[in-house]
């Protein structure tokens, strides 16, 4: 990931869609509906899971090291 200018967040891979990122996040927020800021709390904020949260990285970090080639 790289730093985006003026949000102070950050910009994915351009090969990461953002399908793909729902799926991974998904994983750490089960039935989570949208990445899409929708202006209200109880949309916006999710409670999550430790043991969750530790599936997502894992899947995304595998999904990096599968499309730089397994190193």
């Amino acid at each position: 990931m790289t730093p985006d200018s003026g949000t102070g967040g950050t910009t994915m891979p351009k090969q990461l869609n953002d399908k793909t990122l729902l799926d991974l996040a998904r994983i750490a927020v089960p039935g989570l509906e949208t990445l899409q800021e929708r202006k209200h709390d109880n949309l916006d904020f999710h409670e999550v899971a430790v043991w969750n949260l530790e599936k997502a990285l894992r899947a995304t970090y595998e999904l990096g090291r599968s499309q730089k080639g397994g190193e």
